[in-house]
């Protein structure tokens, strides 16, 4: 088999196909940020003009749905935000990989720090606010978790890793707002930062946010409880069935 020799690196912008050499120059001139399958998954390219993106890539032997399917969800999920005044990496391009089976993403890097982490310094009521600002904008982010919310670097606080959302005309109902925030206190590299007197206060700023009485704050408060004890619940059953260790942080 050939090798392909690297050449100059492309520009992103708007809908290309990349042939094998283009993506070998890509890889060459870029950071490769995570690996699947002994392929690179997410790359980190800066740009002639200066601009850093990140090239977030789908192949099929990994996926069951088609793979357009993945990178216009991105897509439109950033428009999106970005369309509901939501903080959010700017959409560049998209395409394929010719020969390699991928289809892939360019997005500019939204600079910013992680709140995994660093809530402390931050505070779980800007989060709360932010979150519950989220859902009264129709947004319903299932990746919503300590790691892909950042502070960037006027304070405002923005999204990251944005595939899984999904979005209403109107303010979310009670059931998915329950939903999402049991997620995001039950996920298990964020229990350290969420559990406990935490998780309690973020989720009162929350209802302060959005305006319940003490009595729905309450039920909020059960709710969520309850939506994190089934999560923990089903993640022990799964890792006990394959034969793994209780999840440890």
């Amino acid at each position: 088999m050939t090798v392909p020799v690297p050449g100059p690196a492309p520009q992103l912008g708007g809908a290309r196909g990349l042939d094998a050499a283009q993506f070998a120059a890509l890889c060459a001139a870029g950071e490769v940020l995570a690996w699947k399958g002994g392929a690179p998954a997410v790359l980190a390219y800066r740009e002639v003009d200066g601009n850093r993106l990140i090239i977030k890539l789908w192949r099929r032997e990994r996926l069951s749905s088609p793979l357009r399917a993945y990178h216009r969800r991105f897509r439109r999920a950033l428009e999106q935000l970005h369309a509901r005044g939501v903080p959010a990496p700017r959409y560049v391009g998209h395409g394929r990989v010719r020969g390699d089976g991928a289809r892939y993403v360019a997005y500019a890097y939204l600079d910013g720090e992680p709140l995994r982490g660093r809530l402390d310094a931050v505070g779980p009521e800007r989060l709360a606010a932010f979150v519950a600002d989220l859902h009264q904008r129709g947004v319903y982010f299932r990746g919503l978790h300590l790691a892909n919310v950042i502070e960037l670097p006027d304070g405002r606080l923005g999204l990251i890793d944005v595939q899984d959302s999904r979005f209403r005309r109107r303010p979310l109902p009670w059931h998915l707002r329950v939903r999402n925030l049991g997620g995001l206190c039950a996920h298990p590299h964020d229990l350290d930062e969420l559990g406990g007197a935490v998780g309690r206060a973020l989720l009162a700023a929350y209802a302060a946010a959005i305006g319940l009485d003490p009595k729905a704050a309450a039920r909020l408060q059960d709710q969520v409880a309850g939506q994190i004890r089934r999560r923990s619940a089903r993640r022990a059953a799964r890792r006990a069935r394959r034969g793994l260790e209780p999840f440890s942080r």
